[in-house]
């Protein structure tokens, strides 16, 4: 947990000195080398992060965010079949997971699968129909495509989004603010 917070607070080295930690103990623990993979992508050591992430994958083969970075690595590396293998993979554990279908519509594109690229979007919209992350990853995808009309509906849609959010938020800290403080006396 620890090294998670590090490494989200963009202190890697530090979470990576816990992770190696983890696996001098327990060379078999697959978070761990899951997690050294990612910080081995960010830090654009693609060909380590993919011996690594490979690693938590032969370890525990049923975790659907594993093959979802694996299929990012690869990408990264260009390996487009075994990306898209891997983000196969990860949909057949996690039909929901709204984020590897966008994934899989955004590496379709890359390898000039236009048609089956949009069908991939918009079931990961499907799946999660207020996240503008996705709106606006599908109208980058659409505007790529060509498809610039569609486009600027999803921007539009991602902005409507983000004002609902805002509004939201306000809201919520009004109604925080009328809640009666409490003191507690001891005695």
């Amino acid at each position: 947990e620890t090294a998670v917070q590090l490494q989200m607070t963009g202190r890697p080295e530090d979470a990576v000195t816990i992770y190696q930690e983890i696996l001098k103990k327990d060379p078999k623990n697959a978070d761990a080398w899951h997690f050294l993979a990612i910080i081995a992508q960010q830090a654009g050591r693609l060909e380590t992060a993919e011996r690594m992430v490979l690693k938590a994958i032969e370890l525990r083969n049923n975790s659907a965010n594993f093959f979802v970075t694996a299929s990012r690595i690869e990408r990264d590396l260009n390996k487009f079949e075994e990306a898209l293998q891997a983000i196969q993979s990860a949909i057949a554990l996690n039909t929901k997971d709204a984020n590897a279908h966008a994934d899989l519509a955004e590496l379709l594109l890359e390898i000039n699968e236009q048609q089956k690229s949009e069908v991939a979007m918009m079931r990961a919209l499907k799946l999660a129909p207020s996240s503008v992350e996705l709106c606006e990853r599908a109208a980058k995808l659409l505007q790529t495509s060509g498809n610039i009309n569609e486009s600027i509906n999803f921007y539009r849609r991602a902005v409507d989004l983000r004002e609902e959010m805002r509004r939201y938020a306000i809201e919520q800290s009004k109604h925080m603010s009328e809640i009666p403080q409490i003191t507690l006396e001891t005695p």
